[in-house]
């Protein structure tokens, strides 16, 4: 896995978009993203990578729903709600 900050990623995004690689990018030595060229996020991930993927970007779910004060059953209300709506529409 590559490391770059976000002026070397703004001056060589083309040259890390073609890469195969994934990249974590860091705005003042703090990882900020992680770009993950599509083909190894579909097919090559590793379960172990995919594991810490998700609970990366379930972490920062959460923190936002916690922020904005909502709690995690209103989310599983509000998309039943939506599959009992979408059912009946046919």
């Amino acid at each position: 896995m590559k490391v770059t900050s976000v002026r070397d990623f703004r001056k060589d995004i083309s040259r890390i978009l073609e890469g195969h690689d994934p990249v974590v990018v860091t705005k003042h030595g703090t990882p900020t993203a992680i770009l993950m060229p599509l083909p190894l996020v579909a097919d090559d991930l590793d379960e172990r990578m995919r594991k810490i993927l998700i609970e990366i970007v379930g972490a920062e779910v959460r923190r936002q729903l916690e922020d904005k004060g909502v709690a995690p059953g209103e989310i599983y209300r509000d998309l039943e709600e939506f599959r009992s709506s979408e059912k009946s529409r046919g």
